[in-house]
């Protein structure tokens, strides 16, 4: 969430409009941690993604450094390692907009009367169920400084999404987001 990361950081763009965008998509280890950098040979080719580039500056784009070398990061670390579920780049970042348009954070809190400000503060437990209500999964949240930062979903290896917590089991859920989120969380506006 842009409101609450370029509080914090830098940041060279915000989005255009207030919508949560992606980070990333990879898969993670049952403790929290992941694989990373699985095919050093697998480089980030730019031509393969120009189709879905209008999507991915609208919702994967960088804060703070260019576009293309957040993706070019997010493929050679994350990307090589999510197959067979993804095979190329282009597969991989298609993928990750199909799940981000079908869990969409900002409708299913808009459904429930909850919207970015700088004054209001929502509870935690009414932020989750949400975004579960609205997207049929429950997710993590991940908190800095009291505001909500990031809404993460859980995917099986067919990228279908599940119910963070549902397979895990509650130690290996805290130790994938933290349990940094306190009852009671903001959403800054941009």
């Amino acid at each position: 969430w842009a409101g609450i990361f370029c509080q914090e950081q830098h940041c060279r763009q915000k989005p255009a409009e207030e919508v949560f965008t992606v980070h990333g998509l990879w898969p993670n280890y049952a403790d929290g941690g992941y694989p990373a950098f699985c095919d050093k040979s697998r480089k980030f080719d730019p031509s393969a993604v120009q189709d879905l580039v209008p999507d991915l500056q609208r919702f994967w784009m960088s804060y703070p450094s260019s576009d293309a070398s957040f993706w070019k990061h997010e493929w050679e670390k994350h990307g090589t390692c999510a197959a067979p579920s993804v095979k190329d780049e282009h597969s991989y970042f298609e993928e990750g907009l199909k799940l981000y348009k079908q869990l969409d954070v900002m409708k299913a809190l808009q459904a429930a009367g909850i919207a970015p400000s700088d004054r209001e503060h929502y509870s935690a437990a009414d932020v989750a169920a949400a975004v579960e209500k609205g997207t049929g999964v429950a997710p993590l949240l991940k908190c800095s400084g009291g505001a909500l930062e990031e809404v993460w979903f859980c995917v099986d290896k067919q990228l279908r999404p599940y119910s963070c917590g549902a397979l895990e089991g509650q130690q290996q859920r805290r130790a994938l987001a933290g349990d940094n989120c306190k009852s009671s969380l903001q959403i800054p506006t941009f």
